[in-house]
């Protein structure tokens, strides 16, 4: 049976080199230990676990009932001996343990590249929620760096998952958001608009309390750029950042701005953002990232004959945050140094923003391992900048390192980190604030009159006529797609699992439609797949999640 399940596996076991061996029964106190192990994992809000080590399958005997109770769930054993495997397959269990379709073998071919194993094994189970845990006997620092980097790339993938499993949610903002490009201005059109002129980037975290005022004091000397909940802590304090930005589709960015009270600062935002934002600030100006987006916000700015070309040529997969987008924007303007402030990246004292964030309650590491459905939010302990233990989670664990990438592929600029407290950044130097404004913000400059300039010379040249136009061929590509997707899954239903001639041509003509080039491909490969669905299964799947997909852009929706 394991040859049939696994040929790739039974593959090996034919052609490699190894000593065979046998597998013993564990005893009853390695088997209170794995009790113990699993305990200590919150598994009830997860779907993928993986087993690093094979044996006799004895993890599988434990998780059975927490399989039966989600067919989605899936125990993965990571194994890299194929003598277990070959022990394995001998062992009565096995038969068991292989009937099981939620029980699935990796084999790793090559020691030295087994973190590529990981990238294909993120993509082709595509779930949210997942943990790890160290087979028996298993070295425990081993499982915890193979841990970390195994939820690492999950986390990414798991981005990638969420936002397809919503795919209409970032197509829908951005078709309301058309309607305020024609008063706004073309960001990307500032390049090197502030040279050498230090930047300042605040992030929402806790520690932001304590450089407020500081932050105040230096209005003329240096470019305040703000993003996220950020702005609501800066206008609680009455503290006016240069350029407010906000980048994300969902809800929650609504419920983040909305004690945002802004007077002057310029709003600056990138297409998908949740469209009830753009009502919170109809007296601002505003400014527009385009390039940054993808998909849908890739047809537009091909369409509307807008830049197409990202802030920097910096790529960082594990960059999730506007703190990101704000440091390509600080390089993009051309300032030096840039200094990050309020970037905690930890539940600084036990909290996860500062004083007017969306949230202010006490955390502790219990409640959050209990409420870690998503990967990304798995709670850890790292030292922080003063060397003392702190509070993250492995979204913010990530988004570090990417800082520290993005610092040291950008060498010519200086890099200043100025938050009081959280992880800090390899290669990014600590100090306090008020000596890295005294070392860098020494001359004045009049920076509003100069955004003021920017936001009316650079107007994105987009007319309520050319947004009317292209929503209309958006709206046409929809129909055309849901009358061949609704004719494809027809052709399903009579039972075509091979494609029939028809199948081939509704295939055909909905991939030259650009709603499917530049949003169904994306989602193409990322709909809810299992790896024991049938070939009609995953046909069907991926049919019915295009036209859900386009009957959630087609349907009205509330204002």
């Amino acid at each position: 049976m394991l040859f049939e399940r696994f040929p790739k596996i039974g593959f090996y076991l034919n052609v490699g080199e190894f000593t065979s061996c046998e597998l013993t029964p564990l005893s009853s106190e390695k088997i209170e230990e794995m009790k113990k192990k699993l305990a200590s994992l919150t598994l009830q809000n997860k779907l993928l676990l993986y087993v690093l080590g094979l044996r006799r399958g004895e993890f599988y005997f434990l998780l059975k009932d927490w399989l039966a109770q989600d067919a989605k769930r899936v125990l993965l054993f990571w194994e890299e001996d194929l003598a277990v495997f070959d022990a394995f397959a001998r062992c009565p269990e096995a038969e068991e343990v292989l009937k099981c379709r939620q029980v699935h073998l990796h084999y790793v071919e090559n020691l030295e590249k087994w973190k590529d194993d990981v990238v294909r094994l993120a993509f082709q189970f595509r779930v949210v929620g997942v943990d790890v845990i160290g087979g028996v006997d298993a070295d425990p620092d081993r499982v915890e760096y193979c841990r970390l980097e195994i939820l690492r790339r999950h986390v990414v993938s798991e981005g990638f998952f969420v936002e397809t499993i919503n795919a209409a949610e970032c197509p829908r903002n951005i078709l309301r958001n058309l309607s305020h490009l024609p008063r706004a201005s073309h960001v990307n059109q500032w390049r090197g608009a502030f040279p050498n002129i230090p930047a300042i980037i605040c992030g929402a975290g806790p520690s932001l309390d304590h450089s407020l005022e500081e932050l105040r004091s230096v209005d003329k000397k240096a470019l305040i750029i703000a993003g996220g909940s950020a702005l609501s802590v800066f206008s609680q304090a009455n503290v006016e950042p240069h350029l407010a930005l906000a980048i994300d589709p969902n809800t929650l960015e609504y419920s983040c701005l909305q004690n945002m009270k802004l007077k002057q600062a310029p709003f600056i935002f990138v297409t998908r953002l949740n469209h009830k934002v753009l009502s919170l600030v109809a007296d601002l100006p505003l400014g527009c990232i385009t390039s940054q987006v993808g998909g849908i916000g890739n047809w537009i700015d091909r369409d509307l004959g807008l830049d197409q070309q990202p802030l920097t040529d910096f790529f960082g997969i594990e960059e999730q945050s506007v703190t990101s987008l704000a440091l390509h924007l600080a390089v993009f303007l051309g300032c030096d140094p840039i200094i990050l402030v309020g970037v905690d990246l930890a539940y600084t004292e036990g909290r996860l923003y500062a004083k007017g964030g969306l949230n202010e309650e006490k955390i502790d590491y219990e409640t959050l391992k209990e409420k870690a459905f998503q990967t990304r939010h798995q709670p850890l302990w790292r030292e922080d900048v003063y060397g003392n233990q702190t509070l993250t989670r492995l979204q913010w664990v990530m988004e570090s390192s990417a800082i520290a990438l993005f610092a040291k592929y950008y060498s010519d600029r200086r890099f200043i980190n100025a938050t009081a407290g959280g992880l800090g950044f390899d290669s990014i130097c600590h100090l306090p604030l008020k000596k890295a404004l005294k070392d860098s913000c020494q001359k004045e400059y009049d920076l509003r009159e100069r955004i003021a300039q920017l936001l009316d010379k650079h107007r994105l040249p987009v007319s309520k006529e050319m947004v009317k136009a292209f929503q209309e061929r958006f709206d046409q590509s929809v129909q055309r797609a849901l009358v061949l997707c609704r004719a494809y899954l027809k052709e399903i239903e009579k039972g075509n699992i091979i494609p029939t001639g028809k199948m081939v041509l509704y295939e055909y003509d909905l991939q030259e439609e650009p709603i499917y080039q530049f949003l169904l491909k994306e989602t193409e490969n990322c709909s809810e797949l299992r790896f024991y669905d049938s070939e009609k299964e995953r046909l069907a799947r991926k049919w019915k999640n295009f036209l859900e997909i386009l009957l959630d852009l087609s349907s009205p929706q509330e204002e």
